[in-house]
């Protein structure tokens, strides 16, 4: 058995989408040692994707990094939201797109050494396009990139976000293998 046991938690920082705690841990081995955790609201990514060759991005400055990255669509689920819901209203709020096809790509923890964030990933196809209604305190530029620029952006290393990284090899194999 590989499970660790906790013992006592301390929460550290309570913020919007996410808490940090220290926890005590009993390890296998009987011996105890500390875990620091962060608690994250499960995320949705979305890659919309216009037939034959084209995806959009978002072009948008992350002040963790002090970089503007070129990433996915992407955002943080409500309390009980379904994951496809709030990925139509995340597309739909960043990038004015909204889509009438919807495929799941696959799912997963992104960092899972320290964060137990959940990320939910999607196609989104048969595209309409609007006006965006972002956040009051979220800046982004949509960026049309046909899949010929997506490899070079990826192969410059111009694409550094490794959540836009898993999407876009999640349709490099749902475009190859259906």
């Amino acid at each position: 058995m590989m499970e660790e046991r906790q013992l006592h938690s301390t929460v550290k920082h309570v913020g919007r989408i996410l808490t940090v705690r220290h926890d005590v841990v009993s390890l296998p081995n009987g011996k105890t040692t500390t875990r620091d955790v962060v608690d994250h609201v499960p995320a949705v990514v979305i890659l919309p994707f216009q037939a034959p060759d084209t995806v959009y991005l978002i072009r948008q400055f992350r002040y963790s990094t002090g970089k503007t990255l070129l990433e996915t669509c992407a955002g943080c689920m409500d309390p009980g939201e379904d994951p496809l819901d709030a990925a139509k209203r995340e597309l739909a709020e960043e990038t004015g797109i909204r889509a009438k096809t919807w495929t799941a790509l696959t799912e997963g923890y992104p960092s899972p050494g320290f964060c137990n964030e959940y990320m939910y990933f999607y196609v989104a196809q048969d595209l309409e396009f609007g006006m965006p209604d972002t956040d009051e305190d979220e800046f982004v530029e949509v960026v049309k990139l046909s899949l010929t620029e997506l490899e070079d952006a990826l192969k410059r290393r111009e694409i550094v976000d490794l959540k836009t990284v898993t999407a876009v090899l999640g349709l490099q194999r749902w475009v190859l293998h259906g």
